[in-house]
């Protein structure tokens, strides 16, 4: 098991890989190569991480955007980023089509889950081949900042010449500072959304560790628990704010469900109290 879905649905790692094979075919077919970005508006599960595992063997940039801004702050960083792709969700649907509008975004290039005006994603990426492509390159996933001193600006860093399996073992190192290990019986705990820069490091570095990843849609305090306890999750990262929220439940809510398979629990983006 590679992959949770919110909606529960679950993706074996071939499953994963297939969908992740097809969509690099879809966007050689549309143009895109090595060097190239691809940016995507959507809600957290296998949507955005197809996405980031098709950049990562495709040698893409990818910019994962948050659907919380304004199509004007989309439309820039689409312009900004120079994307060639941008693929989003119905449920996005006005937002995404301003922001493609104000960037323009060639209609080829608006690739989207039921939204209107936009190629429909599984028409285009379901008719290509699972077969893994040829002239695979290192990708990346390329973030930008907040923006809270000026425009954003997105975080470029040169692909590295190696083969995109050695360059995804290689980045799974970071997990080796926090002590967690490469068993296929871990489990990753994703709980916020994808568009964050360690959101989308740690969840892609638990599929390439072979962990499975459940995935969450937005925060609750006791899905969370839920899910720890019916996946027998080991590892998650969190902001001490979703600690708080979990501290805060009543005593036999938080007593009910057994997160006695919990390892490692990560926190970051602001300080933690005792």
């Amino acid at each position: 098991l590679a992959l949770v879905d919110p909606d529960g649905t679950e993706y074996a790692a071939a499953q994963l890989l297939a969908r992740s094979n097809q969509l690099v075919h879809a966007l050689r077919s549309l143009g895109l190569r090595t060097g190239d970005t691809i940016a995507a508006v959507l809600p957290n599960g296998v949507m955005p991480m197809t996405v980031l595992l098709a950049a990562q063997q495709a040698g893409l940039y990818y910019v994962p955007i948050n659907y919380r801004l304004a199509p004007p702050e989309i439309a820039y960083i689409l312009k900004d980023s120079e994307a060639k792709v941008f693929i989003s969700h119905a449920r996005f649907a006005a937002t995404v089509t301003a922001a493609a509008d104000e960037a323009g975004i060639a209609p080829e290039g608006r690739v989207g889950f039921g939204v209107a005006g936009f190629r429909d994603y599984d028409e285009l990426v379901g008719a290509q081949p699972e077969t893994l492509p040829a002239d695979r390159a290192t990708g990346a996933a390329m973030h930008y900042t907040s923006g809270t001193t000026g425009f954003p600006k997105g975080v470029k860093r040169p692909l590295p010449p190696l083969a995109p399996d050695v360059s995804a073992e290689m980045f799974t190192m970071l997990f080796g500072l926090f002590g967690i290990t490469h068993d296929e019986g871990n489990v990753h705990l994703c709980t916020s959304p994808n568009y964050h820069t360690a959101v989308t490091t740690f969840a892609g570095n638990s599929l390439h560790s072979k962990h499975t990843g459940v995935f969450m849609d937005m925060w609750d305090p006791e899905e969370a628990l839920r899910l720890i306890e019916r996946y027998r999750c080991t590892h998650t990262h969190m902001v001490p704010t979703q600690f708080h929220r979990m501290l805060m439940l009543p005593e036999d809510v938080r007593a009910k469900y057994d997160v006695s398979s919990m390892r490692w629990a990560l926190h970051a983006a602001a300080p933690c109290p005792v």
